[in-house]
């Protein structure tokens, strides 16, 4: 299959029509914001290195002109909107295999991949679909591989704002992990060996944050790694293996 095809298995469910179809057109016209920035550096720190791999983009929504993915030796984006395959963006130098798919049933056979990477998927999924797309990952994923998940972080601001940790917004379904919540879930299929938390700021620095723009992130890079990042980090991004046996 050659690369930017997009295949689509035979079993697919066939699911157009869904808020997301609607949204990604939207989306596709603007640059990635500070925030979605900030969240993939810290995807591309934990990557590291992934000269020669293969890289699954799972849920991979329209992409991101991510840098690294051009090191690897293929990178499998999947999506069950057909419409974000269509209008998916990478770095030109990737070569991408579009897959129209289900996170839920991934046509690919078990230890195919180097890395996977599931950036915002669980937070748009029922519990029970959670846990069956961790297991699916852990199925896929190599002996020695990395899995990369990160989700939407309630952190204790939101409860004292009033903000809800489940919802819709948009037509579209979202749940908001704690640091526990999300280490206890992925324990579930994977083993976890860092969490971070990312676009940290502190208590009344909002405002002085935001003008610091692409700069925040030299500000992240310093917290993420640290405890107080599980405090205040607004995602959660974890590094994965399979679990020993």
């Amino acid at each position: 299959m050659s690369a930017g095809q997009i295949a689509t298995p035979a079993n697919e469910l066939g699911v157009l029509e869904t808020a997301w179809d609607r949204l990604w057109p939207a989306l596709s016209q603007h640059a990635p914001t500070i925030v979605a920035v900030t969240e993939y550096d810290a995807i591309c720190q934990a990557l590291g290195n992934c000269a020669g791999q293969t890289i699954l983009d799972l849920g991979c929504g329209i992409g991101q002109p991510v840098t690294t993915f051009a090191k690897a030796s293929g990178v499998f984006a999947v999506d069950f909107s057909m419409e974000a395959l269509t209008r998916y963006r990478t770095h030109p130098s990737s070569h991408v295999v579009k897959v129209h798919a289900t996170a839920l049933r991934l046509p690919f056979a078990d230890h195919m991949f180097d890395v996977v990477v599931a950036a915002q998927l669980l937070p748009h999924l029922a519990r029970e679909q959670r846990g069956s797309v961790l297991r699916e990952v852990a199925r896929i994923l190599k002996p020695g591989g990395k899995a990369i998940v990160t989700t939407l972080h309630y952190n204790f601001r939101f409860p004292k704002l009033g903000m809800a940790k489940t919802g819709m917004s948009d037509g579209v379904y979202f749940f908001l992990h704690s640091a526990d919540e999300f280490r206890e879930e992925l324990a579930g299929a994977l083993q976890v060996r860092s969490l971070w938390g990312v676009w940290n700021y502190l208590p009344k620095t909002y405002q002085l944050f935001m003008r610091l723009g692409r700069k925040t992130l030299y500000w992240d890079r310093l917290v993420r790694r640290t405890p107080l990042s599980l405090r205040y980090g607004k995602q959660l991004v974890a590094v994965c293996r399979l679990r020993s046996s």
